[in-house]
């Protein structure tokens, strides 16, 4: 009678036999989507509501806005205002 030790080690064996699936290439990188201002038919100017920084991507865009102490406030694209005040995070500057 053979020990359930040898059962895990064919186990093992058939698992390290597996080729699995073949590798796929990554994707090309695109653009930087890191811009400054927003299209100025967008643009809202939002306030963080923190004291440290935060670096947030826009949910609507993927554009990349950055928040810090120095400078809480960002002109940022409306399609994606609404879903950053959402949070609770940032609010209107007026």
């Amino acid at each position: 009678m053979g020990c359930c030790g040898q059962a895990r080690d064919a186990a093992v064996a058939a698992v390290a036999e597996y080729p699995g699936p073949a590798p796929r290439p990554l994707p090309a990188p695109g653009p930087d989507p890191v811009r400054r201002d927003p299209a100025p038919e967008h643009a809202v100017r939002l306030r963080f509501t923190q004291s440290s920084a935060m670096r947030v991507r826009g949910p609507a865009t993927g554009l990349t806005y950055d928040f810090t102490a120095a400078a809480p406030v960002q002109p940022v694209d409306g399609r994606d205002a609404e879903v950053l005040m959402g949070t609770g995070y940032f609010r209107r500057a007026y």
